[in-house]
């Protein structure tokens, strides 16, 4: 992880050098009338995630550390809206505490959400859709745990609502902190009560809290169709 974030400040140092030396050339352009132009902002994020797993009762798994990493296109819509999507590969899991088991899932995640803009502050919320590339836990081979999940029988897809704070500042950053609420479920626990006859489902579902540090690599600018 500490690699990760020194390749993501060596590359950003360059942008801020080229940002800054090519100022006049982009004067010309930033005085464009906003009314007539839309502007997409286009960059790569990185960041790190907190996670655990819950069902319908109060009984969660314990929290485990996790990372993201991807990119994301911002539109300005009339102010002060703008609507965001990223996609990016992300790890999320739980750690069980009764059978000291970790479970690490890894997922490509695609989310779309509006968000209000009061600059430098912005706030957003939407959804997320998640598709799970891989399961992992740290049972040993051939033991049987009664009880215990086991990563093959996670579900493939997941999806949620995702909303969260943020703050833009040197015009090209912006921190992002995040909450991921699952609504569907990633595991079904069959469960049987005490007599062996009371049969459910329980479901199991992510939740996550995450930091994002999100840096614009290009702007565009485009004509607005008049109707």
């Amino acid at each position: 992880m500490e690699r990760l974030i020194l390749l993501f400040a060596l590359i950003n140092l360059p942008v801020l050098y080229l940002r800054s030396q090519s100022s006049l050339g982009h004067a010309e352009i930033l005085t464009l009338s906003s009314e007539k132009k839309k502007e997409w902002l286009l960059g790569w994020q990185v960041g790190v995630n907190r996670s655990f797993i819950k069902n319908q009762t109060k009984f969660k798994l314990a929290k485990v550390n996790g990372y993201h990493v991807g990119l994301f296109a911002r539109h300005f819509l009339n102010k002060p809206w703008a609507i965001e999507t990223n996609l990016v590969y992300e790890t999320k899991g739980a750690y069980s505490q009764g059978f000291e088991v970790t479970y690490g899932l890894k997922y490509l995640s695609l989310s779309v959400y509006p968000s209000l803009e009061f600059k430098p502050i912005h706030a957003f919320g939407g959804l997320y859709y998640s598709y799970l590339v891989k399961a992992e836990d740290d049972i040993p081979e051939n033991w049987i745990i009664v009880g215990a999940m086991v990563a093959e029988d996670f579900k493939k897809n997941d999806l949620g609502l995702k909303t969260g704070l943020g703050i833009r500042f040197f015009k090209i950053f912006t921190l992002d902190f995040c909450y991921d609420h699952g609504i569907a479920s990633v595991y079904d626990y069959p469960h049987t009560g005490a007599t062996g006859h009371n049969k459910d489902i329980l479901w199991r579902r992510n939740r996550s809290y995450s930091l994002t540090l999100k840096t614009v690599l290009k702007k565009i600018y485009l004509d607005r169709i008049k109707g």
